[in-house]
């Protein structure tokens, strides 16, 4: 529920209870919407005994525009 203020779409969440860790996967409009999710309280509330880290997957046209964007900004 929270994730929809940010316009951001929960894929799927999956747990290795036995291993000590879960997977989260979302499709989010930019990485400032996720930003902004990930700093409300209810997240935060897990930071002191959680170690999250963030993977950015994007799709190949995704990737290729990206470079494509760079490579005019630095011509």
């Amino acid at each position: 529920m929270l994730a929809t203020k940010y316009g951001i779409k929960v894929i799927g969440v999956w747990t290795d209870r036995w291993g000590h860790q879960a997977w989260a996967v979302y499709d989010t409009p930019n990485m400032e919407a996720f930003e902004a999710f990930e700093q409300e309280p209810e997240h935060l509330n897990r930071v002191p005994f959680t170690d999250t880290q963030t993977k950015i997957v994007t799709t190949v046209p995704e990737t290729i525009a990206f470079f494509d964007k760079i490579q005019k900004e630095t011509h």
